[in-house]
């Protein structure tokens, strides 16, 4: 449990840091996304993660230590979730009075009456069971485990991909998109109307399923579900410690007694707040995360057994914030069901501020009191029902609002963003990007002259040919095609291009023609084919002249 002091240092270590910010740079527009087909959903959620600092995260992961040292408790974030009752052996509130223990006792006149041979087959049998029952599922939690992280892998490597693309000047685009695939990169930044660069994001909008069996490709989805689907892919549920600490948080659920006054405390995770606004006393968000964390009384039919008691006894029963993620996504909820069990959208203005705290909402046993939020995207769901209606977002680069819609970007006044009626808000630390010179991507986006990008691929190769020379007395390594051998399937591994399915994908959406793929990814593979084998035999001349 880390007291008020501990948290308020790590605020002023964090805003004290050793780095000093490099010299303001105007940020350019925000780049618009493709609808592939019905996608707009995902290109609402994605200009809202995009604008966040995930952005930083992804292009540059030592930025990740500095942003999670703004979190709140993160020392309790580290314990993970999970139940911190008090140190009775048994559980604090039963589910019923006539709850009993789960172990089997076994009656002696049962034990007499059976044969032994037959009990002891039983039991073989039995044992065998479930053996075969624990490898089975010992088999399918692996296959899950390999499973969940290929997915995590493939949608990094999609994120960043469209991040450097998104995060480029529109001049400095031709630069991102050189490289091995040469030219055929610009349909990755294809025009938007007036000639502006749009990004197409088809290599995870049209393979939504791969993130979650609930979403569809090229069918109408909800945008709260996309991007929980994503954000749960992406930090592999809370494993991925890097990228999970800029969203996880830790909510703490409290039941007390009102008769012993003893608590029962659980704390579990949480990546975004679903808020209910359909109370008539909810007309903004600070109202509606007021109602989210507010105790009740759980008194006559709804009484709790309290293990200490042994007996029902009122209790009372509240929701916390144990701790604060760096960015925060507030959900407004509002898809509701209506008396005849059909669902609504609701129609309802709900404020919410440019600078948001949240302390008086955080547990009063950690007292810990997180740094302000500053606003940077609004997800709209324009639309009378649920089933149907477009998504767009209005996103925050540097001091400057856009409104992006799809592939359409215009900038919007500051009336216009707080006059929406908002599904999904994203909230940032203040200052935090500001203070450590994240407040623009020139750093990723450095020139790149041709000579520069031969010395650096010769130095590659060069590293690669030394990695497998300079232990050449390996006993696993018996002569010289073993090594050869090695080299050049680290070659094809490390020279395997994993945007392939992307950039096939784009180039079906422009030309419309599968024939015209084909022939484009015969000449992609003999390239990709070529250039392994080029490099191969110099890795093999190497090779030979070194043992000379």
């Amino acid at each position: 449990m880390a007291p008020l002091d501990s948290n308020q240092e790590i605020f002023r270590q964090a805003q004290d840091d050793d780095k000093e910010p490099p010299k303001a740079v105007t940020n350019h527009p925000p780049v618009g996304l493709v609808n592939v087909g019905n996608t707009c959903y995902a290109n609402a959620a994605l200009q809202c993660l995009l604008s966040s600092a995930l952005s930083h995260a992804l292009l540059d992961p030592a930025s990740t230590r500095i942003f999670r040292r703004y979190s709140s408790n993160p020392d309790l974030l580290s314990m993970g979730s999970g139940s911190v009752d008090t140190d009775d052996d048994e559980d604090f509130f039963c589910s019923s009075p006539g709850s009993t223990s789960h172990k089997s006792v076994s009656s002696p006149e049962m034990t007499t009456s059976k044969n032994s041979s037959d009990t002891d087959l039983q039991k073989k049998r039995a044992n065998r069971l479930r053996a075969r029952h624990e490898r089975r599922e010992k088999t399918r939690k692996i296959r899950e485990k390999l499973q969940s992280k290929e997915t995590c892998n493939w949608i990094t490597s999609e994120l960043t991909d469209i991040t450097r693309l998104y995060t480029a000047k529109p001049t400095e685009m031709t630069n991102e998109t050189e490289g091995k695939w040469g030219n055929l990169f610009h349909l990755f930044a294809s025009s938007g109307p007036e000639g502006a660069k749009v990004v197409d994001p088809g290599g995870i909008t049209r393979k939504v399923n791969r993130i979650s069996p609930c979403l569809r490709p090229y069918q109408q989805e909800d945008a709260h579900e996309f991007l929980r689907s994503l954000l749960s892919t992406l930090t592999l549920d809370g494993h991925n410690k890097k990228l999970s600490s800029l969203f996880d948080g830790l909510l703490e659920s409290a039941v007390t007694c009102q008769t012993c006054h003893r608590a029962s405390i659980t704390r579990d995770r949480y990546m975004d707040l679903s808020l209910d606004i359909q109370g008539e006393d909810v007309n903004s968000l600070e109202e509606a995360l007021k109602n989210f964390t507010k105790t009740e009384l759980m008194d006559s039919d709804n009484m709790v057994r309290c293990a200490r008691c042994k007996t029902n006894r009122v209790v009372s029963k509240g929701l916390r914030l144990a701790t604060a993620p760096t960015i925060l996504v507030c959900h407004l909820k509002r898809f509701a069901f209506d008396m005849y069990g059909r669902t609504t959208r609701l129609r309802k203005d709900v404020r919410y501020p440019l600078r948001l705290e949240i302390g008086d909402h955080m547990s009063r046993v950690n007292q810990a009191k997180p740094p302000p939020y500053e606003l940077i995207g609004v997800l709209v769901h324009a639309g009378t029902r649920c089933d149907r209606g477009h998504y767009f977002a209005i996103v925050k680069s540097g001091d400057d609002w856009y409104k992006t819609n799809d592939s359409t970007v215009t900038k919007v006044d500051l009336d216009t963003v707080l006059n929406q009626q908002a599904y999904i808000l994203l909230y940032e630390v203040e200052g935090m990007r500001a203070k450590h010179g994240y407040d623009s991507y020139g750093r990723y986006h450095q020139k790149r002259t041709r000579s520069n990008t031969i010395r650096k691929g010769m130095s590659r190769t060069d590293e690669s040919i030394s990695s497998f020379t300079k232990n050449t007395d390996d006993p696993t390594v018996t002569d010289e095609s073993a090594v050869t051998s090695r080299f050049e399937s680290s070659c094809a591994k490390s020279k395997s291009n994993k945007q392939l399915g992307s950039l096939l994908d784009s180039i079906l959406n422009i030309c419309g023609s599968s024939s015209v793929v084909e022939s484009v990814r015969d000449a992609i593979c003999d390239s990709e084919r070529g250039r392994v084998g080029n490099e191969s035999r110099k890795g093999e001349r190497t090779i030979k002249i070194r043992r000379i």
